[in-house]
């Protein structure tokens, strides 16, 4: 027995191996100042780096995360059992767990026996895909839950690594770098409105166009908002603490800058979360703000009042009209999108749509208008309830609630401890109503105050609870350490080839396949068709892939696109695009009615399809009566009728626009475009252009166009459009000179000054003076002459009104000058027809033979012209 336990004394353990290696590497590495510059990369990095909210940065800075979490519990001293890892890393870790359990493949009899609701979403996907369902995951969106999870595991990294941290430093260092971390994203923000940036850093182009003093690192105002709050809260603490860790004069510097971009991001619930989030501050210190420990006031809180006041002057001075009309805005629709969760739960009440499955799954609930996505619930209560399930939610929340207690974690013991609380409060607070938790840098950022307060604690609590027995011995570090080292690089490697790119990536790539394909090649359908399965494999939830099926196979005869349009419509039921569609299928196979009805139907869902719907409904209907089922009720008719009858006024149907238009009126009379049109048809008529059915009694007739220009000049005063249809009235009452001096006050300041003049040119050739025409020629070429593609063109027209009073001459100046500003073929040709007509042989050989070397020099016809030219040329100069 004796030799035997020498032998294992000499060969030890595995367990043993792995603890003294640690050991050494601790002594080695120097854990806390590896972290900490660690920390200032995760907390700094992820925020500039757009918030990382692209899947490759984001898995980036998540294996950060876990590689800090390792190092902190592998490089841990007190290595003798007692687990190192705090209760909220465990919380943050279990649900990384979980959401990547979601996306774990089940045999199909399981999937359907643990969420019934979601293995349907699957088959119905792969029948359309006319492929056989053998697997199903828990989540409709595996690679987004991949990607969830491997983020998770890097806060939890990201938690323990600050309370790895904090347990030596104290609290002060975590909290520090989200206060320096916000204020680098405010001054950053500041640095882009100043320079008048619309691209992040001058080089980043944004989804979407961001209003002025919205472009930085953090693009959407509530998510810079939530942000901003946690910091200045944060920072408000570090000021009112006895002794600052860093100089007061820069935190106050940082708090004013904070303050000011917070209210410039016209983030309403940033806004009103901010004051609460100070009144609980204040409320929590009561008698310990700013005292020293000799009981001395320090000048924390009236430092305090002067940051408030200066922050608030910067906003004030700095806000634009547009900033104070978002914070004005009474826009409540969030509110009611809230209300469109309820039946998501409802359907997927256990296990959930999966970690990152929301903005797939949703389109199938959104009930309003609109072709609007939604990335995620507003709400991050609701929003774990939807994509983990009301059990797993219900857990976190309650768990979360717990180990955020505000006394365990120093709140009114000490103002660092306090500022940072009352920064994860306020945040949460706020996301109740936005979407900011759902920005990777936030949370990272919340994971650093919380582990910091949570070592901090451990610090505080000193031996004495370290000797109180659990009856629960936990994990050992090393043992903690190499799990999540081993499923985090597993979830990551599985995240970056399974989640990228996301669904809303691959939407755009589908679309810029399908605007670069020939779909009338069957090769290019097969191609699409490839990828629409690949998309619809990874996110079988997504209406999207669906529509774009069903337009390969309506260009093609290879399959049918009932089937895709109507899974498309099953997922979005509020597509105007699927609907607009279907309304293109049923067409082609007869079925009128109907067709004119899916019309109708997607311009109810999205309004914006109004113009789009008009171009079928004109080529399938010749009468109102038929366009009358394709007309949606109220205002949307309203839209509808006026899109028909703008492409109508490009035909020779002016019955059917006429009908159009008014009908147009009758459901809103406040717009003004059917009126210009009505108006204007009926001035043409009277000016012996196309008959109009509200001509027959000229003195009717012109009472109703003086009824429309009264309306248009109320409606419309920044344009100069009743002043010209009034002006084009007198011309037909035979009052020239009174229509040419009611426009030249008119186009004076006029936003369609260019068009005003073009009018004006042509009643000043109506009136026998030639100077007055030349005075107004010359106030359109300065007017229109800076650019000249529009330069050119008003000489064109300059040109045949020149025509139009015998003046060839003028003419062929007029359109030399079109020429010269933009040398097309056809303006130089009908240039050098004017100059032929008018005598000038030369100058029309001159300009023939541009266009000859045009066509590089050789032309049968045109040269005989040539020829031609210069025959009379010759004929001219030998004329006795």
């Amino acid at each position: 027995m004796t030799s035997g336990s020498a032998h294992r004394r000499r060969s030890p353990s595995p367990g043993a191996s792995v603890l003294g290696s640690l050991r050494r590497l601790a002594e080695w590495a120097r854990p806390e100042p590896v972290l900490a510059a660690a920390l200032g990369v995760l907390v700094v990095g992820s925020v500039l780096a757009i918030g990382a909210v692209h899947v490759p940065v984001a898995l980036g800075f998540a294996a950060l995360a876990v590689l800090m979490g390792v190092f902190a519990l592998g490089a841990a001293r007190d290595l003798d059992g007692r687990s190192t890892v705090p209760l909220p890393a465990w919380i943050l870790l279990g649900l990384g767990v979980y959401s990547a359990l979601q996306a774990v493949p089940l045999p199909i009899s399981w999937a359907q026996a643990l969420a019934p609701a979601t293995t349907e979403v699957w088959s119905r996907s792969y029948a359309v895909l006319g492929e056989e369902l053998g697997a199903a995951t828990l989540s409709l969106d595996p690679g987004a839950s991949l990607v969830e999870a491997a983020k998770w595991l890097g806060y939890g990294g990201a938690l323990i690594a600050a309370a790895a941290v904090s347990r030596t430093k104290g609290a002060a260092f975590g909290v520090t770098l989200v206060f320096l971390s916000a204020a680098v994203v405010a001054l950053a923000t500041l640095t882009h409105g100043l320079a008048g940036l619309t691209q992040v850093y001058g080089a980043y182009e944004p989804l979407f166009h961001p209003a002025a003093w919205h472009v930085g690192p953090l693009l959407n105002p509530n998510n810079l908002a939530g942000y901003l709050n946690l910091g200045f809260l944060a920072g408000a603490g570090l000021l009112l603490a006895r002794k600052a860790p860093v100089p007061i004069w820069l935190v106050g510097v940082g708090l004013a800058a904070i303050l000011g971009v917070g209210v410039i991001s016209a983030s309403r619930g940033g806004v009103l979360a901010l004051p609460i989030g100070l009144v609980l501050l204040l409320a929590s210190l009561r008698g310990r703000l700013g005292r020293d420990a000799r009981g001395e006031a320090s000048a924390g809180r009236p430092l305090l009042v002067v940051v408030l006041a200066a922050g608030t002057l910067f906003a004030i001075l700095g806000a634009t009209d547009s900033v104070w009309d978002e914070l004005y805005s009474k826009n409540a629709d969030k509110l009611t999108t809230l209300g469109w969760i309820a039946p998501v739960i409802e359907d997927y009440p256990v296990f959930g749509v999966g970690r990152g499955a929301f903005e797939s799954v949703f389109p199938a609930y959104h009930a309003g208008p609109g072709n609007v996505l939604y990335a995620h619930a507003e709400n991050f209560a609701l929003s774990w309830a939807v994509e983990w399930g009301v059990p797993v939610a219900g857990l976190a929340l309650l768990a979360f609630g717990w180990v955020l207690r505000p006394r365990p974690l120093g709140v009114g013991r000490s103002a660092i401890a306090t500022g940072a609380w009352t920064g994860i409060f306020v945040l949460l607070l706020q996301n109740l109503f936005d979407l900011a938790l759902e920005v990777p840098a936030v949370c990272f950022a919340v994971a650093v105050l919380l582990g910091s307060l949570w070592g901090d604690r451990s610090r505080h609590v000193g031996t004495k609870a370290r000797a109180t027995p659990t009856p629960l011995r936990a994990p050992h570090p090393a043992f903690v350490a190499a799990a999540l080292g081993i499923v985090g690089a597993a979830t990551i490697s599985l995240a970056a080839w399974r989640g990228a790119p996301d669904v809303a990536s691959t939407r755009r790539v589908l679309q810029a396949e399908i605007g670069a394909a020939d779909l009338t090649q069957p090769a290019a359908r097969a191609a699409l068709r490839r990828s629409v399965g690949v998309a619809m494999r990874r996110a079988p939830a997504e209406s999207y892939f669906a529509l774009v099926g069903g337009l390969i196979a309506q260009s093609g005869t290879e399959e049918s696109p009932l089937p895709w349009v109507v899974r498309a419509l099953e997922r979005a039921p509020e597509s105007g695009r699927a609907h607009l569609l279907l309304a293109e299928i049923l067409a082609s196979r007869g079925v009128l009615g109907q067709a004119l009805f899916e019309l109708r139907l997607a311009q109810e869902s999205d309004p914006s399809l109004a113009d789009a719907a008009s171009d079928p409904a004109i080529r399938w209907t010749r009468s109102y009566e038929q366009l009358l089922p394709a007309v949606p009720a109220g205002r949307a008719g309203a839209v509808f009728l006026d899109a028909v009858a703008s492409r109508l006024s490009r035909t020779a149907r002016t019955a059917l626009r006429e009908r159009c238009d008014r009908a147009a009126l009758e459901l809103d009379p406040s717009r003004p475009l059917p009126r210009e049109r009505l108006a204007s048809g009926m001035l043409v008529s009277l000016e012996g252009g196309a008959p109009s059915e509200s001509c027959v009694v000229r003195v009717t007739c012109e009472e109703e166009i003086d009824r429309h220009i009264d309306v248009l000049a109320q409606a419309r005063p920044e344009v100069s459009i009743a002043a010209q249809l009034r002006a084009r009235l007198l011309v037909v009452r035979g009052n020239a000179e009174a229509a040419d001096a009611l426009l030249a006050e008119a186009c004076d300041g006029a936003r369609d000054r260019i068009e005003c003049l073009l009018l004006r040119v042509r009643i000043a050739s109506l009136r026998p003076d030639p100077t007055r025409l030349a005075a107004v020629e010359k106030e359109l070429h300065a007017a229109a002459c800076l650019d000249p593609g529009r330069c050119a063109e008003v000489h064109a027209v300059m040109a045949q009104v020149r025509e139009g009073r015998g003046d060839r001459k003028a003419a062929l100046a007029h359109l030399e000058r079109a020429v010269e500003a933009e040398p097309t073929e056809p303006r130089i040709l009908r240039a050098a027809d004017v100059a032929s007509q008018a005598g000038e042989h030369a100058r029309a050989v001159t300009l023939l033979e541009r266009v000859l070397a045009r066509r590089g020099g050789h032309d049968p016809a045109l040269e005989e012209r040539i020829a031609s030219e210069r025959a009379h040329l010759v004929q001219r100069l030998i004329r006795p």
